[in-house]
């Protein structure tokens, strides 16, 4: 849902777009390319990681499936795109060394918790839980598509402002937490008034 109007097509283009990245950053890392922000130190730990997770999207798409884990697929897809991207030109982000000793890890960690958000149906758990969020399952799930989105964002964010340090990081994960609480609860208060 993090792509608005799911259709099979989107993911057969999402894994052809994802193979095609996947393919570029094993080439580049062969090759030992290095050309702007290019360079070649990719481990072979990350691409692995990598393949292992493009297989599993593949396999995945084969499977006979409801429609909502079929829109879970194609956001863990456009995820995986713009991580082989960021692999692809900033590999430094993704280190393993890196998401070891600056917590970078943790950025990634939000991008991936942003998946689960506009598949939550209201509870007093997980979600964007304000007053107005529980009184209309419209509300809740634009909030809530919202939120994966803003959250999405940060964690990417997070992941390059891990390279300068933890300290760095923290502030940009705070930050981030801040204006998607701000920007949530206006858009959900204006939006309830208009339901």
């Amino acid at each position: 849902m993090l792509l608005p109007h799911y259709t099979p097509a989107k993911t057969r283009l999402f894994l052809l777009g994802n193979a095609l990245l996947l393919l570029l950053n094993w080439l580049a890392q062969l090759t030992q390319f290095k050309a702007g922000y290019l360079r070649p130190v990719r481990s072979s730990v990350d691409l692995l990681a990598f393949t292992v997770i493009f297989l599993l999207l593949l396999v995945a798409s084969f499977i006979n499936k409801p429609i909502t884990f079929a829109k879970m697929l194609l956001d863990f897809n456009l995820v995986f795109t713009i991580y082989a991207l960021i692999l692809l030109f900033f590999p430094q982000v993704l280190q393993t060394a890196t998401l070891n000793r600056n917590l970078g890890g943790i950025a990634l960690t939000v991008s991936l918790l942003a998946l689960t958000l506009p598949y939550v149906s209201r509870n007093h758990l997980v979600g964007i839980r304000l007053p107005w969020t529980y009184n209309s399952p419209v509300v809740w799930q634009k909030t809530n598509l919202l939120g994966a989105h803003l959250l999405l964002a940060n964690g990417i964010l997070s992941g390059f402002f891990a390279q300068l340090s933890a300290d760095w990081l923290t502030r940009a994960l705070i930050t981030g937490v801040i204006v998607m609480a701000a920007v949530t609860t206006v858009y959900s208060y204006r939006l309830s008034k208009k339901v």
